[in-house]
């Protein structure tokens, strides 16, 4: 795709965020509580959710005809080669609980790998984002990423949720990298997780059972700065729910060596 393609792309996922950011800003004023409901036992869902995913809809369709793959609306249009993969809220129970961290992710998935978009931390009214060829933070370009060693790397990750019932739950991972790393942060929203680690708040990443609105902007963030993301066996990401390392060069190297040396359950891609 041409960068003038994927400039006018970008263009649309700016304009859709920040209009999906006022939405989100808006609920995030109301009583705690109001418009919530479950998906499952914790998994929560928000009429704010919704909302956002529709105004999303609404500022894409106006400038492409692109398929849209959301997380609260399904398949929009026919799954196609170049299609978009959204996420109202990504971190709805911190924006249920009323902790300003959370971020709409909009992402182009093109030919197998995301190749552009834009994470939005609504709050911090911080906007990363990519054309594909480079990646910024607001107006500032984000430099290349060096890696840090495994010692002096601080790491994020999260947990799936289905923790309660799945014995393959993280935790292993858990403590073999917090016990070894610098440190640990589980903070919620696995877009700005893979954002952070893209500006260099983060070393590195892993988490497991990543849905593709989760993952796909946030990869092409990191990517375009030097990261590796790639499933626990070091494969290739595609558009399906998705174990994930994310760190440049050597870090990332030793992430999944360590995977494979403490995860007590089969890889799976």
């Amino acid at each position: 795709m041409q960068l003038a393609e994927r400039t006018r792309l970008l263009d649309a996922a700016r304009l859709a965020a920040r209009a999906a950011g006022q939405v989100v800003r808006e609920g995030f004023q109301q009583p705690r509580g109001v418009g919530v409901h479950h998906k499952g036992e914790i998994d929560l869902v928000t009429d704010t959710d919704r909302r956002s995913e529709q105004v999303v809809r609404e500022v894409l369709s106006q400038h492409t005809s692109l398929p849209i793959l959301g997380e609260e609306e399904g398949m929009q249009g026919e799954p196609a080669d170049v299609m978009w993969v959204i996420d109202p809220i990504d971190g709805t129970t911190n924006f249920v609980q009323r902790l300003p961290h959370f971020a709409v992710s909009i992402g182009v998935w093109a030919h197998g790998k995301a190749l552009l978009g834009v994470v939005y931390d609504v709050m911090r009214d911080e906007m990363f984002a990519t054309d594909g060829t480079t990646a910024w933070l607001n107006d500032t370009p984000l430099p290349t990423l060096h890696a840090a060693s495994l010692e002096d790397a601080l790491l994020g990750s999260g947990f799936s949720y289905d923790r309660r019932t799945n014995p393959d739950n993280n935790f292993d991972l858990w403590e073999a990298f917090i016990s070894r790393c610098r440190c640990g942060r589980r903070m919620g929203s696995a877009a700005l997780d893979l954002a952070w680690v893209a500006a260099g708040r983060l070393d590195g990443y892993w988490e497991a059972n990543l849905k593709p609105w989760d993952f796909c902007a946030g990869v092409a963030i990191a990517e375009v700065v030097g990261a590796r993301c790639t499933t626990y066996s070091g494969q290739a990401l595609a558009l399906r729910n998705s174990t994930m390392v994310c760190a440049p060069g050597e870090l990332h190297t030793t992430m999944l060596k360590m995977i494979r040396e403490f995860r007590r359950f089969p890889l799976y891609d």
